[in-house]
């Protein structure tokens, strides 16, 4: 994801927050937030490997029957099959800047939302971020201004 979809997740969470009811308040000169709302995305290459083994071969049960070849296998290549697949993640969390820190400095965690499984292709990742930032919200109506 580069920045122009940060910012469109940015501003999409945003856009969610003030239609539930919450103000922006870092246009105010002097004033100091109750909340504060951080995103973060991770993105990662997830390396694996699958092996074929016997289990492929047709004919290896007895019900089978004797017109079945049991030497015939599937299509794929004998021993190890490394693969790669990109993966990532978005968090979204909300901190109670109110609460006393203690002696642990811990800001308590008000709301957390994470989404997985938003890197597919460079053309579908944001709009799958985007459904997910939606998502988050519509599973959260407690976050209502009353």
């Amino acid at each position: 994801m580069g920045h122009e979809a940060s910012q469109a997740i940015v501003n999409r969470v945003r856009a969610h927050l003030i239609r539930f009811g919450w103000a922006d308040v870092t246009t105010v000169h002097g004033a100091q937030p109750d909340v504060i709302v951080l995103i973060a995305a991770v993105e990662r290459i997830q390396s694996s490997v699958a092996y074929v083994d016997w289990y492929g071969a047709w004919g290896y049960l007895p019900y089978w029957g004797p017109s079945v070849n049991s030497a015939s296998v599937w299509g794929v290549p004998s021993g190890a099959i490394p693969f790669d697949y990109e993966v990532g993640t978005i968090l979204i969390t909300m901190l109670d800047l109110r609460e006393q820190r203690g002696a642990t400095d811990a800001i308590p965690l008000l709301w957390a939302a994470g989404l997985d499984g938003v890197v597919t292709t460079p053309t579908n990742t944001l709009s799958r971020a985007m459904l997910g930032v939606d998502q988050a919200f519509a599973q959260s109506p407690y976050l209502r201004v009353p």
